[in-house]
C-alpha cells in the first residue's frame, strides 16, 4: 500500500444492528450477571440462611452474646452439642439465682473452646464459672470434624469481623454481600444439593424439634459420629493441651473453672468407638488424672445411674435428663460455695 493509500484509508463504522466482539462480550456478561443476582434473589428465601461465624449454632450464640454485653453472666457452660442439650441455663438461673448462659457449640472441641472463649464468651460475657462438659469424643485428637469446623471458625468472616480483622478482601466481600444475593449465596449455589432443593423449592427451615423424643440409635447420626469424630481414636496433646491451656489461664484471671465427665448410654455410646469400651475408660482416665494435675474441679457424673430414658441418642440427654444434670451442677456449685 502507498502512502496515499494509507493516508486515504477510510474508517468504514460497523453497520447499524451489528456489534464488535468485544462490546457481544460485555454484553453478555452483563446479561449473565443480571439474570444470576435475579435468579439468586428469587432463590434465596428457599436456602438455609449462611452462617458468617461458620455454623448456625456459632451465630446464635455470637450474636446472643453481643447482645448481652455489659450486662454478662454468672455462669458459663462450655462444650460441644452434648453441653447444648445437656444444660437449661433458665432453670440453672431459677435454682441458683445466678445468670447463666450456655455457650456450647455444636460440633466443637477444647481446640475450638479454647480460642472461643478467649475471643468472644469472655469479653462478652465476664463469666465468673465456666463449666466445660466433656465426652470422650472430645479428647480425639484425629476427629476430622472437630478439625474442620476449628478451621472454618478461624477463617470465618463473621470471626475476623467482630475482632477487628478482617482483610481488605474479606471487608469488600462482606460490604458487596450486603447487596448481592448472588455474592451472599455462593457457598450454598456451589452445593449441588442445596441448589436442587431450592429449585424444587424445598423448605429450607428445620423442622420443629420434638421435646422429648424417644430414645433411638439412628444409623446416619451414628455412622457420621463413629467416621468422622471418633475414627482413629487417639488422646494426645493437641486437644487436651488445648483444653491445659484455657483452664490455666481461666484459673490465673480468678474464673472458677469445673469440668463435668458427662453421662452417656455406655453400651451403645462405646460401640462407635474403634477400641469400644477401652476408649472410654482411657478417656476416663486422661480427663481424672488432667483434673488432678491442673488442680481444678471435676463433677463425675458417671457415679450415678442415668437411665436410658433420660437420653435421646447415646450422647445427647433429654429434657428429663436435662433437668436432672442441670439441678446436679446447680446443688454441686451450691455446696462449693
Amino acid at each position: 500500500m502507498t502512502d496515499i493509500d494509507e493516508q486515504t484509508k477510510i474508517d468504514i463504522p460497523d453497520p447499524p444492528g451489528r456489534f464488535r466482539p468485544a462490546r457481544l462480550a460485555v454484553i453478555a456478561l452483563v446479561a449473565i450477571l443480571v439474570l444470576g443476582e435475579a435468579g439468586a434473589r428469587i432463590l434465596e428465601p428457599r436456602f438455609p440462611s449462611i452462617p458468617s461465624w461458620g455454623s448456625d449454632d456459632l451465630d446464635e450464640k455470637a450474636q446472643a452474646m453481643v447482645e448481652l454485653e455489659g450486662t454478662g453472666a454468672d455462669v458459663v457452660f462450655m462444650g460441644s452439642s452434648a453441653v447444648n442439650r445437656g444444660f437449661d441455663s433458665e432453670l440453672f438461673a431459677d435454682v441458683t439465682g445466678l445468670s447463666a448462659f450456655n455457650a456450647a457449640i455444636d460440633g466443637s472441641s477444647p481446640r475450638l473452646l479454647e480460642v472461643f472463649i478467649e475471643e468472644v464468651v469472655e469479653p462478652t460475657l465476664d463469666p465468673d464459672v465456666v463449666i466445660i462438659g466433656l465426652t470422650s469424643r472430645a479428647f480425639n485428637d484425629n476427629a476430622l470434624t472437630q478439625q474442620e469446623l476449628f478451621d472454618v471458625y478461624l477463617n470465618s468472616e463473621g470471626r475476623a469481623d467482630f475482632l477487628g480483622t478482617a482483610s481488605v478482601k474479606q471487608r469488600l466481600e462482606m460490604f458487596a454481600a450486603r447487596y448481592s444475593a448472588f455474592l451472599r449465596l455462593r457457598p450454598s449455589l456451589r452445593n449441588p444439593k442445596q441448589l436442587l432443593d431450592a429449585i424444587r423449592g424445598g423448605n429450607p427451615d428445620s423442622p420443629p424439634e420434638i421435646a422429648d423424643p424417644p430414645y433411638e440409635v439412628n444409623e446416619l447420626w451414628a455412622t457420621r459420629m463413629a467416621d468422622r469424630s471418633l475414627a482413629d481414636y487417639e488422646i494426645g496433646d493437641v486437644e487436651l493441651g488445648a483444653l491445659a491451656r484455657t483452664v490455666d489461664r481461666l484459673k490465673a484471671e480468678g474464673v472458677k473453672v469445673v469440668l463435668v465427665d458427662l453421662p452417656v448410654v455406655e453400651d451403645d455410646w462405646a460401640a462407635l468407638h474403634p477400641n469400644g469400651v477401652a476408649d472410654i475408660n482411657a478417656f476416663h482416665e486422661a480427663l481424672a488424672a488432667f483434673a488432678a494435675e491442673h488442680a481444678v474441679d471435676l463433677v463425675d457424673t458417671w457415679e450415678e445411674t442415668w437411665p436410658v430414658d433420660q437420653f435421646r441418642d447415646p450422647v445427647h440427654l433429654n429434657q428429663v435428663g436435662q433437668a436432672r444434670l442441670t439441678r446436679l451442677l446447680a446443688d454441686y456449685l451450691a455446696d462449693a460455695r
